[in-house]
C-alpha cells in the first residue's frame, strides 16, 4: 500500500453513494474503506444510518452503542446518523452530555417507569421521528409517527402513521385525515362510525384478545398494503373471502390465521406481494390461480406446522394450471402425497420465492418460472433436491438460490442456474458438491457449505468466478485450493489437518480460520493482497511459527485467539496496521512491541499476554483503544499521557498489585476507565488524574465477602467527587443493590443493566 500526503480529491457524494451502494453486501471491504480517514466520516454514516443508542453496559450487544461511543464519533467523527433508536433516560443522558443533536431525528418508546418530566424534556429537546408512549402527554404538532396504547385527545395534525393498541370508535374524531399508515390491536370495527380515514395506504390488524368475525375496509381507495396477523386458536376468519379489501391492494401479508383457503385472490389483479406466514390450516394446491402481477410469493411456518390429515397426508404443492387429471397421489414416507405432475406454474411473474418450515414439498419436473431471481427454500423434510435443481436449470434469471437445512446429502450430477451469483447450501448433510456445471459458472461470487459434512474441498466444484466461500463447521481433513481467485475464506480445520498457506489462494484479502492445534508457519510475503486476519482456536491453542507479520504491506485487521508462538514470541506488525488483537493461553509469554512508528494503529488489546515489562512510550500517538486483560503483574515504564488520542483505557483484571504508576497522567482525551483490580487502596483516586473521565467500570467477584470492600467504596466515592463528568459507575449487579452504593444514588449502574428493576435507572 502506498501513502501520500496530499488529500483526496473530493467526489460529489451522488457519486460515493452509488460506489458504496455497489459494495453494500461487502462489510468487509467497507470496514477497510473506514480506516482511511479521508473516508470515515462518509462511509459510518452510510452504514449506520440508523443506530441504536443506549445507557445500558453492552460489550455483548455489538448492535447497541454506548452514550459514550455515540459521543465520541459524533464528535471526532462527524458521526451523524439519520435515526437514532433510544429510550427516555438514555436520551436524558445524551442530553446531558452536551453532544450536538442538530439534525438527528429520534425514535423513542417511553417505560412505565419514566416520569412525565423525563418525557416533556426529552419531547422538548430533539427531533422525534416516532414515539411509542403508553399515556396521553402533550407533544409536538410536528411529530409524524406515534404508537399508543391509551390516548384520550387530539393526535398531532401532521400525523403520518399511527399504532393503536384497542382501537374504539370514540376515537375516530381524533384520527388525523392526514393518515397514511395504521395499525391496529383489537379493534371494534363493526359499527358505521368506525370508518377509517380513506387516506390509509398501508393497514395492520392483529388480533390478540377480540377476534374479527368479518373485516369490511373496501372503501379504503386508496389502501395498497394490508397485514393480518389472527389468532389460530380462536380466529372466526377462515376464508380470504371473509375479508373484504380493495381489489387494488399490491402486498397482502396473512399471519397466524386459521384459514383453509384463499378464495377470491384472483380478484386482486394488482398483487405483486404475497406473504402466507403460520396459516397450518391451509392447503396452496385448493387456491384458484394466482393474479398474473404476483413478483413475490413466501409461504412458511415459523412458530407452528402444518396440520395435515390424520391418516393419508395431503402435503404442500403452489397450485399450477395443470388440469384435475394431471393430480395424482404418491404414497412416500408413510403417507399419502398430493403431487401435480404435469408442470409446476405459477405466476409467471413471480421474482421472489419463499417456503420454509414444511413437512414436504413435491416438485414437479418443469418449472415455469422465466422471472424468478430470489429462491429460499429452508427447513424442508427430505427435500428433493436434484429433482428442484432439473426443474430450475431453465429459470435463466435466478441469481439468489438457498437449499437450507433440509437434509440434503449429495449433489452430485445436476445441474444449478447458469446465472446464480449467491448459493447458500448451509446446514445440510453434503460430502460432496461433483459433476455439476458449477466450475463453468462465470457470475457466481458467494458460496455458503457450513455446517455440513465436508471433508475435503477436492469434493467441492468451486468456480473460478467465485470470491466468497464459508466452510465453518465441516469435517475437513484437507484443504487445497490454490488454483482458486477467492477473495474471502471463512474455514474450519479438523484436528489433526496438516495446514500450510501453500493451500490457499495468495488473492485472499479476508481470511478467517479455526484451528485446534495446528502448527501454522510465518504467513508468506506472496500474500500481499490480504488485509484482514482472523486465527482462533476453541480448544487446542494454535502454535504460530512466530508473531512477524510485518511483511503483509496491506494488512490492517489482526486477530490472534489462543495461539502460542513456538520459535520467537516478538509482535511484529506491518505499518497500515489499525487494529490488532492478540490472546494467548493463560501464561504464555511475549516481548512488548515497539508501534511507535504505527500512525495508524487505533486499537490494541492484549488478554492473557505475559510480558517481562511493558514500555508506554513505545505506543503511537494515533491510539485510541488500550486493553491489557487477564495478565500477571509485570513492570511498567513510561506513561500514556502522550497519547492524546486514547479514549478508552481498560486494565480489567490485570497489574494486580495497586494501582498502575502510568495511571498518574492520564491524557485529558480519557473518557472511559475500566479498573478492575483486585486491591485498590482508598487514596488511589489521589493519584488518578482524568479530568473528562465519563465512564468507570470496577467489577468484583462478590463485593460481600471482600475484605477490603471499604477500600473499593472509598475510591468510588473519590473518584466521583473528582471527575465533574463522570456520569456512569459500573459494578457488578449483586454488588450493585448492595446497600454500601446506596449513598451514590443513580450514578451507579450495574454491569449489564438492572433486569429486575428497571425503575432504579431514574436520574
Amino acid at each position: 500500500m502506498n501513502y501520500t500526503t496530499s488529500k483526496l480529491p473530493v467526489l460529489p457524494f451522488e457519486i460515493i453513494e452509488n460506489i458504496l451502494l455497489y459494495l453494500m453486501d461487502d462489510e468487509d471491504t467497507l470496514d477497510y474503506l473506514q480506516t482511511v480517514p479521508e473516508l470515515t466520516s462518509t462511509i459510518i454514516n452510510y452504514r449506520r444510518s440508523t443506530v441504536n443508542v443506549s445507557k445500558t453496559w453492552t460489550w455483548s450487544r455489538g448492535g447497541t452503542f454506548t452514550i459514550e461511543d455515540f459521543y465520541h464519533e459524533r464528535l471526532h467523527l462527524n458521526y451523524k446518523p439519520r435515526l437514532v433508536v433510544s429510550d427516555i433516560l438514555s436520551v436524558c443522558q445524551i442530553l446531558d452530555s452536551g453532544v450536538d443533536l442538530q439534525g438527528i431525528k429520534f425514535k423513542i418508546d417511553v417505560e412505565p417507569y419514566d416520569t412525565n418530566e423525563q418525557i416533556q424534556r426529552v419531547i422538548s429537546n430533539v427531533d422525534l421521528f416516532q414515539l411509542g408512549i403508553d399515556r396521553t402527554v402533550k407533544v409536538n404538532s410536528d411529530l409524524r409517527h406515534l404508537c399508543v396504547s391509551r390516548w384520550s385527545t387530539n393526535f398531532p395534525p401532521e400525523l403520518e402513521s399511527l399504532n393503536l393498541d384497542g382501537f374504539l370508535p370514540q376515537l375516530m374524531p381524533y384520527v388525523p385525515p392526514t393518515i397514511t399508515r395504521l395499525s391496529l390491536t383489537d379493534p371494534h370495527l363493526y359499527p358505521p362510525q368506525s370508518q377509517l380515514p380513506t387516506s390509509i395506504r398501508e393497514l395492520r390488524i392483529e388480533e390478540q384478545k377480540i377476534s374479527q368475525v368479518s373485516i369490511n375496509v373496501t372503501y379504503l381507495v386508496n389502501l395498497r398494503s394490508f397485514e393480518f396477523k389472527g389468532n389460530v386458536e380462536k380466529g372466526f376468519l377462515n376464508h380470504l373471502s371473509d375479508m373484504q379489501l380493495p381489489t387494488t391492494i399490491e402486498s397482502l401479508s396473512l399471519e397466524c390465521t386459521r384459514m383453509v383457503s384463499l378464495n377470491g385472490i384472483e380478484s386482486f389483479a394488482n398483487l405483486q406481494k404475497l406473504r402466507v406466514i403460520d396459516c397450518p390450516n391451509l392447503i396452496l394446491f385448493f387456491t384458484p390461480e394466482f393474479p398474473s402481477s404476483l413478483t413475490y410469493l413466501e409461504f412458511s411456518f415459523k412458530n407452528c406446522r402444518q396440520k395435515l390429515f390424520e391418516r393419508n397426508r395431503v402435503v404442500f404443492q403452489i397450485p399450477g394450471r395443470s388440469p384435475l387429471d394431471a393430480v395424482r397421489f404418491v404414497y412416500a414416507n408413510g403417507g399419502f402425497i398430493l403431487a401435480v405432475e404435469d408442470e409446476f406454474n405459477p405466476p409467471p411473474s413471480l421474482k421472489t420465492l419463499i417456503l420454509k418450515n414444511h413437512q414436504e414439498i413435491y416438485f414437479g419436473p418443469k418449472l415455469n418460472l422465466p422471472n424468478l431471481q430470489t429462491l429460499v427454500v429452508e427447513k424442508i423434510f427430505k427435500l428433493n433436491c436434484g429433482r428442484l435443481l432439473s426443474g430450475l436449470s431453465t429459470c435463466d434469471t435466478l441469481n439468489a438460490l438457498t437449499l437450507k437445512d433440509s437434509s440434503i446429502d449429495c449433489i452430485d450430477d445436476v445441474k444449478f442456474p447458469k446465472h446464480l451469483y449467491h448459493l447458500d447450501l448451509s446446514d445440510n448433510l453434503l460430502s460432496s458438491i461433483r459433476n455439476t456445471n458449477l466450475r463453468q459458472a462465470k457470475h457466481l461470487r458467494k458460496m455458503n457449505l457450513s455446517r455440513n459434512r465436508f471433508i475435503s474441498t477436492n469434493n467441492i466444484d468451486i468456480p473460478n468466478s467465485l470470491l466468497a466461500i464459508n466452510m465453518y463447521y465441516n469435517e475437513l481433513h484437507s484443504c487445497n485450493i490454490p488454483d482458486t481467485n477467492l477473495t474471502k475464506l471463512d474455514i474450519e480445520l479438523s484436528a489433526g489437518t496438516e495446514f500450510g498457506w501453500n493451500m490457499l489462494p495468495t488473492t485472499l484479502m479476508y481470511v478467517t480460520i479455526k484451528g485446534d492445534g495446528h502448527y501454522f508457519e510465518q504467513v508468506p510475503s506472496t500474500f500481499q493482497s490480504l488485509r484482514k486476519l482472523f486465527l482462533h482456536s476453541w480448544l487446542q491453542p494454535i502454535r504460530l511459527q512466530n508473531l512477524n507479520f510485518s511483511q503483509l504491506s496491506n494488512l490492517y485487521d489482526l486477530e490472534i485467539c489462543a495461539v502460542q508462538p513456538q520459535k520467537c514470541n516478538k509482535v511484529q506488525l506491518p505499518q497500515p496496521i489499525v487494529n490488532f488483537f492478540l490472546r494467548f493461553p493463560q501464561g504464555t509469554a511475549c516481548q512488548w512491541p515497539d508501534l511507535k512508528s504505527h500512525k495508524r494503529l487505533k486499537t490494541l488489546t492484549f488478554e492473557s499476554v505475559s510480558f517481562d515489562e511493558i514500555d508506554l512510550d513505545t505506543l503511537p500517538l494515533s491510539l485510541e483503544e488500550l486493553k491489557i486483560s487477564y495478565s500477571h503483574e509485570f513492570p511498567a515504564r513510561g506513561s500514556v499521557r502522550h497519547l492524546t488520542n486514547l479514549r478508552v483505557l481498560d486494565i480489567s483484571d490485570a497489574l494486580i498489585n495497586g494501582l498502575p504508576s502510568f495511571f498518574v497522567d492520564s491524557p485529558e482525551s480519557l473518557t472511559v476507565l475500566k479498573i478492575d483490580n483486585k486491591k485498590i487502596a482508598a487514596n488511589c483516586a489521589d493519584y488518578i488524574n482524568c479530568s473528562n473521565l465519563q465512564l468507570l467500570t470496577v467489577f468484583r467477584f462478590g463485593l460481600d465477602l471482600y475484605e477490603e470492600r471499604d477500600s473499593v467504596v472509598a475510591f468510588i466515592s473519590n473518584m466521583i467527587a473528582k471527575c465533574p463528568k463522570l456520569h456512569r459507575v459500573f459494578v457488578r449487579d449483586d454488588d450493585a443493590e448492595d446497600y454500601t452504593f446506596q449513598q451514590f444514588g443513580d450514578l451507579i449502574k450495574p454491569q449489564l443493566g438492572y433486569s429486575s428493576h428497571p425503575e432504579r435507572w431514574c436520574r
